[in-house]
Formats: C-alpha cells, sequence, structure tokens
C-alpha cells in the first residue's frame, strides 16, 4: 500500500453510515507524505462530526485548500482555525 489516499469528510452522498450528510464538500488528500484538507463543508458541526467519526486530526495538516469561496466549501473553516489556527 502507497499510503496515498483521499478520505471523504463531508458530502451530501456518501454510504458510510457513521457519517452525517450535508450539502457541501470537504476531503482530506493525503499524497507523498502530506496531508491536505481540501475543502471544510457547508456545516462546522457537520465537518467537526465526522472528521471526530474519522478520527481524523485536524491539527497535523500540512496545507488547506479550498476550491472557491461558497459556504458549501467554506464554512467549517471556523471549527478548523480552532483546533488548527496556523
Amino acid at each position: 500500500m502507497s499510503g496515498n489516499r483521499i478520505t471523504i469528510l463531508h458530502d451530501s452522498f456518501g454510504k458510510r453510515p457513521e457519517l452525517k450528510k450535508d450539502w457541501g464538500f470537504a476531503a482530506l488528500v493525503e499524497f507523498g507524505g502530506k496531508r491536505i484538507l481540501f475543502d471544510t463543508g457547508n456545516s462546522a458541526r457537520t465537518f467537526a462530526q465526522n472528521t471526530e467519526a474519522l478520527k481524523v486530526d485536524l491539527r497535523t495538516l500540512d496545507f488547506v485548500a479550498i476550491s472557491h469561496r461558497h459556504g458549501d466549501h467554506t464554512s467549517g473553516l471556523n471549527h478548523l482555525f480552532g483546533l488548527n489556527p496556523g
């Protein structure tokens, strides 16, 4: 196994029963030893619940990328900054 993977953290259509579904998108991209958060979803609460359910440590990110400035991709930023202000 290469260790490279994409974990969906927040979306409307997921099939994982432990995750809450909501409009928007967020994913953790792990590639080449880097941990990159791509978007943060539509709800800080849902984003927090899903990252906790998956045991994703948001304090150990290398980068955060936001695809565009719509709420369904940025609303989890407040939760993220509470855990990882850097």
